[in-house]
């Protein structure tokens, strides 16, 4: 944890070089998945809590994203099950290839099928997770629903420290910053805007109409979030 931790969100290497952090890191914490799967939901709070910890962290430094965005949402836009439902799905499959091995019906095209299988089942339970009521960062989460499984795996549309911003709305907002008891206002800077957040900064602050207009000539006029996440998904400029 200490290399991703010390990734700096601006300037730093490319959403796809921090996941290479992010993927070893996985591959040693999801070690004895198959072992601790099960006693995840009962384990004790504490050691819980950890764990959330540990993959909001690693997700928020992949997306490049301020510390105060939520577990729900980091994960989401990192394209990162939980890791209970992850550790669900590697059990599968090691009691799946397991149960080939006994049968002595192993094969390569078998254990692909076993691994095919199980990964379908972990994005449908992803599915129906994200929509729980509970959950943080419901914005995100209804945008990116629709489309879950091209968002997660999408070989185009970098995540980035300004990126982020906008989709998260944590970050150099007045809105945020008088939350955070950063400032004394939640106004604009460049205008009278009482509130400044990123759908203010997105859709009609006048310090921004040069880049607003480019967007637009991209991605058509419609620059909601949905409308945003779908031009990412759509096309490899994004």
């Amino acid at each position: 944890m200490c290399a991703i931790g010390t990734i700096p969100n601006l300037r730093g290497p490319s959403e796809s070089k921090r996941r290479l952090y992010l993927n070893a890191l996985l591959s040693v914490i999801l070690y004895e998945a198959p072992v601790w799967s099960d006693e995840f939901s009962s384990a004790r709070q504490k050691i819980r809590m950890q764990l959330m910890s540990l993959q909001r962290s690693m997700a928020i430094r992949v997306i490049a994203a301020y510390r105060t965005v939520s577990l729900d949402a980091a994960i989401l836009l990192a394209r990162m099950p939980p890791l209970h439902i992850i550790a669900a799905k590697q059990k599968r499959i090691y009691a799946g290839i397991r149960e080939l091995l006994n049968e002595g019906t192993w094969t390569r095209k078998k254990a692909k099928e076993v691994h095919d299988k199980e990964q379908e089942a972990m994005m449908n339970q992803w599915e129906r997770n994200i929509v729980d009521p509970k959950l943080w960062g419901k914005r995100k989460r209804e945008a990116i629903h629709p489309n879950l499984l091209e968002w997660a795996t999408r070989k185009h549309g970098r995540m980035t420290y300004r990126t982020t911003q906008l989709l998260t709305g944590h970050g150099s907002f007045g809105s945020y910053l008088y939350r955070i008891e950063k400032r004394e206002s939640s106004a604009c800077w460049f205008c009278e805007e009482e509130i400044d957040n990123a759908d203010h900064t997105i859709g009609v602050c006048r310090e921004w109409t040069e880049e607003r207009d480019a967007l637009k000539e991209k991605i058509g006029p419609d620059l909601s979030l949905p409308a945003l996440i779908a031009s990412i998904l759509e096309s490899s400029e994004t």
